[in-house]
């Protein structure tokens, strides 16, 4: 009878890292470096250990940490973190825990001359809402921006730069797509070529001052006395009390959520109407 062959003992390999050097981070800081790359931009980016420091060691976690470099520590203070996150790769967490060693508040960004030069279509053109998914920046921080940039630039302050390039690019492509303008609302110019409000507000107000049009503006005013008009055409029809809201939305070719929200804004108007006009007999 054969014995019984023995159970092998398995053990994990460990992999054996190779130190590169020692480095001295932003904070004064030294680490040892395991591991290096260079980004397209020349930016050396680092990671390792604490000097000294292993995973054998307690707290120490078996993943390489990002190291606070000056050059990095210096992109951190003058750019918003998506513009960090895109010349250098580190994730979004690592940068903000970054920018939390540094000091730098969530709101708080520095001056950049560089980076508002480069940026300056944007920041003049695009709207908030664009600009927060384009470099994470709030409101105040886009005006701030846009302060900076004014001053830098020597225009005044939320004036359109002229003369550039980029408006000899909007002209031109103005020309370009002018025959497809026709008959097009701000809304479509936005979906089609995948631009801002503003330059779709501005792309079809020209558009209808060269060919005797009204204005977004003057559309939205159209819209808005056209629909107060209907409102009290259908007044009694809206607050017809022997039918439901679904028999009124059938006769007014409306959904019940639409009657509902028309109800809402009708009672609003006449509230806001009886408002005026007593406050016209009560000066009388």
């Amino acid at each position: 009878q054969r014995p019984f062959s023995r159970e092998k003992k398995h053990t994990a390999k460990r992999t054996k890292h190779l130190k590169i050097k020692v480095l001295q981070d932003a904070l004064g800081e030294y680490w040892d470096v395991y591991e290096e790359r260079t980004t397209v931009n020349g930016l050396q980016i680092y990671r390792g250990w604490h000097y000294g420091c292993t995973p054998a060691d307690e707290g120490i976690s078996p993943v390489f940490s990002y190291i606070l470099t000056h050059e990095i520590a210096e992109l951190i203070k003058t750019n918003p973190i998506h513009y960090v996150y895109d010349k250098t790769g580190i994730s979004l967490s690592v940068i903000a825990k970054m920018r939390v060693k540094l000091s730098i508040n969530r709101n708080f960004v520095y001056r950049n001359d560089q980076w508002l030069l480069e940026n300056q279509d944007s920041l003049l053109n695009d709207s908030y809402k664009t600009l927060k998914n384009l470099f994470n920046l709030t409101k105040p921080q886009v005006n701030q921006h846009r302060e900076w940039l004014s001053d830098l630039l020597g225009i005044a302050k939320c004036k359109r730069l002229r003369n550039t390039k980029h408006d000899d690019e909007m002209e031109q492509w103005f020309r370009n797509e002018y025959e497809n303008f026709k008959g097009m609302t701000v809304q479509d110019l936005m979906d089609k070529y995948n631009i801002s409000k503003y330059l779709a507000i501005k792309t079809h107000d020209k558009y209808q001052q060269m060919n005797n049009g009204a204005s977004y503006a003057e559309t939205l005013k159209i819209a808005k006395n056209e629909q107060a008009k209907w409102l009290l055409e259908n007044k009694s029809t809206l607050f017809s009390s022997s039918d439901t809201i679904t028999a009124i939305a059938e006769k007014l070719n409306k959904s019940p959520s639409q009657i509902s929200r028309l109800r809402k804004k009708l009672k609003k108007e006449l509230i806001n109407s009886n408002t005026i006009n007593i406050s016209n007999n009560a000066k009388k």
